[in-house]
Parts: structure tokens; C-alpha cells; sequence
């Protein structure tokens, strides 16, 4: 139901889509109490979407760091952070910007924007540029989509 991932099997969480929660999860016999107090909290929400075939996972922040880094919530300032990897092969990470309450809180809100299809994939992308007014446009990984569905 819910997994503790670690980097050395990784892999063996193939099955999509899968939310992952990132967090200073430590399950050593000191740190053991606070880690399984999250995971607890995790557990909750993810018995929620259970009959949506979602699985869950936590997994060590620093562990995962370049994952996190890959989808822009290297610095995100929370405690907490939320990736879903989709069917599509897309990555969903949870908008620090919106979603900075209580884990549990963020969690709920973020997971119904996903079921709805709310959530917008990460796309890697430059800045959008200022002024891109003119005849000849500045595509970005951003605004990509945008573009060429308004020219097609």
C-alpha cells in the first residue's frame, strides 16, 4: 500500500501512476518515531485513492535529491514535497507556491487536482521572453504548446 523507497530498488516502483512524498525520512532507531509519524499521515490519504489505482511511496529527500532537482522542487522550501509520475511518462511535481500548508492538507488538495486533471506536467524550459510580440516568436518549453495550437 505504501512503500519506503529506497534508491538502490527504485526500479521496482514501475507501476504508474505513482505519488511519491519527499521528506527527511529516517528510519533509523532515532529518528524512527518522527519518520513513521509522516508516513502515517501519507497512509491516510493514500487508503483514499486506493480504488483510483494509485500506489504511494515516501522516500528520503536527500537520497532523491536529483530527482527532485529534476522537476524543479530542489529549493522549494518545503518540508514536504509531492511528485506524481503519470501513465504518460510525465511528471507532476506539487506547486510549492500553491500548496504550503500541512502535509496532509497539501496532499488532499494536490492529489484532487490530479484525479480532476488538473495539474500541469513539468516541462523543462527557459524563461518566457518579455517581449515576443513580433512577427517572429521565441518558442519555450512552456509555451510551446500554446504557440502552435494557436498558428495550427
Amino acid at each position: 500500500m505504501l512503500a519506503f523507497r529506497l534508491d538502490n530498488v527504485a526500479t521496482r516502483y514501475s507501476k504508474f501512476p505513482l505519488v511519491v512524498v519527499y521528506y527527511n525520512a529516517d528510519f533509523s532507531l532515532q529518528y524512527r518515531d518522527g519518520s513513521e509519524y509522516w508516513r502515517q499521515k501519507v497512509l491516510n490519504i493514500a487508503q483514499k485513492y486506493q480504488k483510483d489505482k494509485y500506489r504511494f511511496a515516501v522516500c528520503d529527500e536527500e537520497e532523491f535529491a536529483d530527482e527532485l532537482q529534476s522537476v524543479g522542487l530542489a529549493d522549494s522550501g518545503l518540508e514536504h514535497n509531492v511528485v506524481v509520475f503519470g501513465y504518460d511518462g510525465k511528471k507532476y511535481p506539487m506547486d510549492p507556491n500553491e500548496f504550503d500548508d500541512e502535509l496532509e492538507e497539501n496532499l488532499q488538495g494536490f492529489m484532487k487536482k490530479i484525479s480532476a486533471g488538473k495539474a500541469k506536467a513539468y516541462v523543462k524550459s527557459a524563461p518566457l521572453p518579455r517581449d515576443d510580440k513580433g512577427p517572429v516568436r521565441t518558442l519555450v518549453g512552456s509555451n510551446f504548446d500554446k504557440v502552435c495550437r494557436k498558428i495550427l
